[in-house]
């Protein structure tokens, strides 16, 4: 029988690192977002309410038409710009080699942290309506504040996967200038 080398443990350890790092990068950030937010929606009107849950529904399709981006660009036509000094090239091709990583944290943790903020700002919402008028049904509009919500969101992502899908190559060197504007180092790989 074959004896475990140190390499054959070595993935997993990387699996179950980058797992308890999402795990606790999740957490901080639902905390972050969800205290902005809560804070927000009882100190403001309606109107700005609504402003506020359009804004963390743009953000949510931000980040899933960012890491779809990613996920679906190629690596060649940036290390010819790397090559050339192209500004954020050699930061997208940093985002490109950790693909999987980047469109974890862009679509899952961010684009469904701020789905889920968006459910409970429609929540926050739909009660201060409630409270301030008693003519209309609330089922009529606790469904009509999820049907919006629910309406923006999904079709927010599918427009950004199409722009995403057509413009991974623009959309990911944008990206990377902006880290290259937000002077984030990287580490050199070998």
């Amino acid at each position: 029988m074959k004896a475990k080398s140190n390499n054959d443990t070595a993935p997993k350890k990387r699996v179950y690192g980058w797992v308890i790092k999402i795990v606790l990068l999740t957490f901080v950030l639902s905390i972050m977002m969800s205290f902005i937010a809560e804070s927000f929606l009882h100190t403001v009107s309606l109107p700005i309410a609504f402003i506020i849950l359009i804004v963390f529904i743009l953000i949510g399709v931000t980040f899933d038409t960012i890491g779809i981006s990613i996920a679906a660009a190629e690596l060649t036509p940036f290390i010819s710009m790397s090559s050339k000094k192209i500004h954020g090239a050699s930061q997208a091709i940093y985002l490109l080699k950790r693909a999987d990583i980047v469109t974890n944290i862009c679509n899952d943790v961010v684009g469904d942290i701020c789905g889920i903020i968006s459910g409970s700002m429609g929540a926050i919402i739909t009660l201060t309506i409630l409270q301030s008028t008693v003519q209309l049904s609330q089922l009529l509009i606790a469904v009509i504040i999820s049907a919006m919500i629910a309406t923006l969101t999904v079709s927010g992502k599918a427009v950004g996967k199409i722009i995403a899908m057509r413009k991974s190559k623009e959309i990911t060197l944008f990206v990377g200038r902006v880290l290259r504007l937000l002077h984030l180092k990287f580490k050199r790989e070998k």
